[in-house]
């Protein structure tokens, strides 16, 4: 999904889920490498969360894109009977980090 939104990115996890360390309540990390548009900036974190909320991936009210924040993030929770998942994306280009989901 995101390859599909971003061609040419790079996507990977990261954190306790990549380590083996994760517990069921951990969140689930992800970083995406690639070269965005200049001035692309808080706008690919919309375009994300458009794209995955069009595409099914999320519901429109499970999904949020915090841009206040001092590293900007797309956050996604996904609830299921008895267990809940929260999704975060982080994208970097250049060695700026943008932080999606």
């Amino acid at each position: 999904m995101i390859k599909h939104q971003f061609p040419g990115v790079r996507v990977e996890v990261f954190g306790s889920f990549q380590t083996g360390l994760y517990l069921p309540t951990s969140d689930i990390d992800m970083v995406v490498f690639g070269d965005f548009n200049p001035g692309q900036g808080i706008k690919a974190y919309y375009q994300l969360q458009n794209a995955l909320v069009d595409s099914g991936v999320a519901e429109q009210l499970s999904i949020k894109v915090i841009d206040r924040a001092a590293v900007p993030i797309v956050k996604e929770r996904v609830q299921k009977k008895n267990f809940a998942q929260i999704f975060e994306i982080f994208i970097f280009q250049n060695c700026d980090v943008l932080r999606i989901f």
